[in-house]
């Protein structure tokens, strides 16, 4: 799925992402989810609307890690970040849920639909962010 229109249509936060950006491997009602679950952990600490960052990454991960670490594979990291209270800092993954905090059971139910492994919570200076990882479309090499 092509999330460009939807990063467009969010125009109303600041968003930073790459010239070219990678399909999603989820349905549109489930990457909508995601992204809304997310824009609303970001009101919830406080922050209007003009005041949260969306970012959106290219992200390949060469190996797989232990401890929770994002597994390996291409994917589309989606982060919403702004001020206030993020507490408390946890790494979520489809095999090991952490719902508490920023994480509860609305940003849960929508990981789980868009096929999210890997999301994590992190708390900085001056606020915090939330970041979920989509699996990219890989696109078959070219026949010969």
């Amino acid at each position: 799925m092509d999330i460009e229109p939807y990063l467009e249509a969010h125009a109303f936060l600041r968003v930073e992402r790459p010239p070219e950006l990678w399909e999603v491997e989820c349905s549109e009602q489930a990457f909508l989810g995601v992204l809304g679950e997310l824009i609303v952990s970001g009101l919830s600490r406080g922050n209007a609307l003009g005041d949260l960052l969306l970012n959106v990454s290219n992200v390949v991960v060469e190996d797989d890690a232990p401890g929770g670490a994002p597994p390996r594979g291409r994917f589309v990291a989606v982060s919403i970040s702004g001020a206030g209270d993020w507490e408390p800092e946890l790494v979520w993954t489809s095999e090991h849920p952490v719902i508490r905090g920023v994480v509860g059971v609305d940003l849960d139910a929508a990981f789980r639909p868009a096929g999210v492994p890997y999301a994590y919570v992190r708390v900085g200076r001056e606020g915090g962010s939330a970041t979920a990882y989509l699996r990219a479309v890989v696109e078959a090499p070219p026949r010969r």
